[in-house]
C-alpha cells in the first residue's frame, strides 16, 4: 500500500452521489466486508496455518503430508465432530468410527470464493460508473460547495438553462434512467447468485447450517457448536500411501487439525443473515424504483422535499409535469449541488415552461438578462 500511494494521489477525483443508498451498501460496504474476510483467512499470525497434521507419519515428513492432504482434500466420517462438548467428549478425538464419509470439498477454495463475492458485487457499481460517463459530475462541477458566487455566473446559468431546454435532452434523459434502473436488476441478480454461490459451495448450506444457527437465540452455544461442527469441522482425516523401496504400497491415515474452521463458522453465521438482508434489500430498492417510475406525484413529492422553497406547481413544470427522466437528473443534481444554486435551476426551468420559450430564446435570454440576481 506504501508503494502504491504516490500514485493514489495523483489519480485521487471527486466522487459525486450518482446512486441510492441501496448501491452504496451493496457495492460499497460489501466489498469492504468480503476483503475483510480475506484478510483474516491470511492471518496466519492469529490463527495459525490453514491445515497442521502433526508430526511425520511412516518416515513421510509433516509438509509432505499436509501439502498432499491440502491439495488431495480431507474427509470426516458419520459422528466425528472432532469439538468436545458435553455429548460429544465420548467420540470427539476417536480416530477409529466408522461411518459414511464427507468430504471437505470447500476448504482450500474459501478465499476465493470471497475474492469471487468481492469481486461481483463491485460490478453494477462499475457498470453504473461507465453508462453514468460522470454527467453529473460535469453539470455540477464547482457548483457544490458552499462559495458558489464566483462560479455562478450568468454565462454558466446560461448554459444550464440551454442544456435542460434542448429537446434532444428528454430521450437522453430518459436512457439514463432506464440504465440506472437495469443496474438494480443486475445488482438484485449479484445478490441471489452469491446466495447461490455459497449454497453450492457448501453443498446446500442454507439447510445444513440452519440448525446450528436456531440455537443462537437460547444462547445455547454448546449445540451451537456441536452441529456447526458438522459443516465446518475443527479436525479431518486424510489417507494417503507411502511406496517403500521395494515397490510395495502403504495405505497411511494422517488426523489434520483445520483451525481456519473456527473463524469461518463465525464469518458464515454472519452471512447467513447477512446475505439474506441484502436480497430483501436489493428488491426492496427495484421495488421502489419501480413505484417512483409509476407515479409522477410521487417524483414530484421528493424534489419538493429536496427545494422546500419551490412550490409543487414550479417543480412540476420544470420536470415537465413529473417526466421520470428529467426528475431523476434533478434529483441527482438536488443531492450533489449547493441548495441555492439547485433552488435557481428549478425556477428558472419552471419560468420558462410557464412562459413557453422555446431552446433557442431560453438560451438567448440567459446570456444577455439572467433571471435570477446573486445575492
Amino acid at each position: 500500500m506504501n508503494y502504491f500511494r504516490p500514485v493514489k494521489l495523483y489519480s485521487k477525483s471527486k466522487n459525486y452521489d450518482t446512486s441510492n443508498w441501496a448501491f452504496k451498501l451493496l457495492c460499497r460496504v460489501n466489498v469492504k466486508i468480503m476483503l475483510l474476510f480475506v484478510l483474516l483467512m491470511m492471518g496466519k499470525e492469529y490463527f495459525g496455518d490453514p491445515i497442521d497434521c502433526g508430526s511425520e507419519i511412516g518416515g513421510v515428513r509433516k509438509d509432505s503430508i499436509e501439502k498432499y492432504c491440502w491439495t488431495m482434500g480431507l474427509y470426516v466420517q458419520k459422528g466425528f465432530t472432532g469439538v468436545i462438548t458435553n455429548r460429544t467428549r465420548h467420540a470427539g478425538y476417536i480416530t477409529g468410527v466408522q461411518g459414511e464419509r464427507t468430504y471437505l470439498r470447500y476448504y482450500q477454495w474459501l478465499i476465493l470464493v470471497y475474492l469471487t463475492m468481492a469481486a461481483t458485487f463491485l460490478l453494477p457499481g462499475q457498470l453504473w460508473r461507465y453508462f453514468e460517463g460522470d454527467r453529473i459530475g460535469s453539470l455540477c462541477k464547482e457548483l457544490d460547495g458552499a462559495l458558489f458566487e464566483r462560479v455562478w455566473t450568468k454565462e454558466r446559468r446560461s448554459e444550464m438553462l440551454a442544456y435542460f431546454m434542448w429537446p434532444g435532452v428528454r430521450s437522453i434523459h430518459t436512457l439514463y434512467v432506464f440504465k440506472f434502473y437495469l443496474c438494480q436488476i443486475f445488482l438484485l441478480g449479484v445478490t441471489i447468485f452469491n446466495i447461490w454461490l455459497v449454497d453450492t459451495t457448501l453443498g446446500g448450506f442454507w439447510d445444513r447450517y440452519y440448525p446450528a444457527i436456531s440455537y443462537l437465540y437460547p444462547f445455547d452455544y454448546e449445540n451451537f457448536i456441536e452441529h456447526s461442527a458438522k459443516i465446518f469441522p475443527r479436525m479431518a482425516r486424510c489417507e494417503f500411501y507411502n511406496y517403500g523401496p521395494s515397490g510395495s504400497g502403504q495405505k497411511m491415515d494422517a488426523l489434520c487439525l483445520l483451525p481456519l474452521n473456527i473463524l469461518n463458522e463465525k464469518i458464515f453465521v454472519f452471512l447467513y443473515f447477512w446475505l439474506l438482508l441484502m436480497c430483501l434489500v436489493a428488491a426492496f430498492s427495484v421495488v421502489w424504483s419501480t413505484t417512483i417510475a409509476c407515479f409522477s406525484c410521487l417524483r414530484v413529492l421528493i424534489l419538493k422535499a429536496q427545494c422546500r422553497e419551490c412550490s409543487l406547481d414550479q417543480i412540476r413544470r420544470a420536470t415537465n409535469n413529473g417526466r421520470l427522466g428529467d426528475f431523476f437528473v434533478l434529483h441527482l443534481l438536488g443531492k450533489n449541488m449547493n441548495a441555492f444554486v439547485f433552488k435557481d435551476i428549478l425556477m428558472e426551468l419552471s419560468n420558462y415552461q410557464k412562459t413557453g420559450f422555446t431552446f433557442e430564446q431560453a438560451a438567448c435570454n440567459g446570456e444577455k438578462e439572467g433571471k435570477s440576481e446573486l445575492p
